[in-house]
């Protein structure tokens, strides 16, 4: 019986270490359909990029010098917990995009 070498041993390790980085990288990516809000995702990271600490949220700390954002902190934080999470990003932005629709169509918010 022939026992394989150092090198094959090598290629099966590597295989198996991609196959579980693979399998641990699809269980923490959220399930959404291929370019389903791919548009809100965008500016939430680039909004995210302001996360120093990269603790998943923006504090009033990480917003200074971004007028826009330290303007309406109060209005985006939500919950009121002195932090804006993806989430509360993404609603406010819903929120401005329904308020411009609704002026341009007339309609009042």
């Amino acid at each position: 019986m022939k026992l394989p070498t150092a090198r094959t041993l090598k290629g099966l390790h590597l295989a198996a270490l991609l196959m579980l980085a693979t399998a641990a990288q699809a269980q923490a990516a959220p399930a959404s359909a291929p370019g389903a809000n791919a548009q809100k995702g965008r500016h939430a990271h680039q909004a995210m990029k302001l996360d120093t600490n990269k603790d998943g949220q923006l504090s009033r700390e990480e917003v200074k010098g971004h007028a826009r954002l330290e303007k309406a902190f109060d209005k985006i934080d939500s919950n009121g917990d002195g932090q804006i999470s993806r989430e509360e990003m993404a609603a406010a932005r819903n929120k401005m995009r329904e308020h411009g629709r609704a002026s341009q169509t007339g309609a009042g918010v």
